[in-house]
């Protein structure tokens, strides 16, 4: 009950800063380049960035870094039982990305710039498509929604054919969780880097930034 709190305040956090950006674009729009340019990289950074959180949780050294203990025992059990993922309640699965959207808007606001409002808003739908994306590519294809099983075959969304293929021993493959897109690049790194070197934590934070300081470069870039 605790949990559902706590994330239940970050869920309507959430929601007010979409209210709050939807008023602030309408009022005060960036370039429409801008705009679309920004969206299609939110779009395809969530993909990398999906890929690059689930190499960190998989890792069993990440179960001895208290911070993120309890989603990578989480991770590592889905493993064990994948089923649970479309058997749990649709809320408990979407609001873990919540608490980072509320810090993404925080920053958006103290960018003071529309285009970082726009990032907030291409991640807000491209972090809920993700945990769609990755919840339907486990839901037994005969309850996936046609519309959705289209979208797979078309290659927009993951499918269970290709997230099948991370769930096969010793689970070093195939991590992204979106639309599968940057799986083969990550697939070449992790074999290069090796799958438990903490340098992966770098590399995500670095990759969860990237849209946001693309934004405020345009800005800055704008401004002159």
């Amino acid at each position: 009950m605790v949990t559902i709190g706590y994330s239940r305040a970050f869920t309507y956090t959430m929601i007010g800063g979409l209210v709050w950006s939807a008023w602030a674009l309408v009022r005060s729009p960036p370039p429409l380049f801008d705009a679309v340019f920004l969206l299609v990289l939110c779009l395809v950074a969530t993909d990398l960035i999906s890929g690059l959180l689930h190499v960190i949780l998989d890792n069993p050294r990440s179960l001895d870094i208290p911070a993120i203990r309890g989603l990578a025992e989480g991770f590592q059990r889905h493993h064990e039982n994948p089923a649970r993922i479309y058997e749990m309640p649709l809320y408990e699965h979407l609001y873990v990305m919540h608490m980072l959207l509320t810090i993404l808007f925080v920053a958006a606001l103290a960018a003071r710039d529309g285009r970082a409002l726009v990032v907030f808003v291409s991640m807000v739908l491209a972090l809920h498509i993700m945990q769609m994306g990755h919840l339907w590519s486990h839901v037994p294809p005969a309850r996936v929604p046609r519309a959705v099983r289209a979208l797979q075959a078309a290659g927009v969304l993951l499918s269970k054919p290709q997230h099948d293929q991370h769930h096969t021993a010793p689970f070093d493959r195939h991590f992204c969780i979106m639309t599968g897109m940057c799986n083969a690049p990550l697939n070449v790194a992790v074999g290069v880097i090796g799958r438990t070197t903490h340098w992966w934590i770098a590399i995500f934070l670095v990759a969860a930034a990237s849209p946001l300081a693309v934004a405020m470069l345009m800005a800055r870039l704008h401004a002159r």
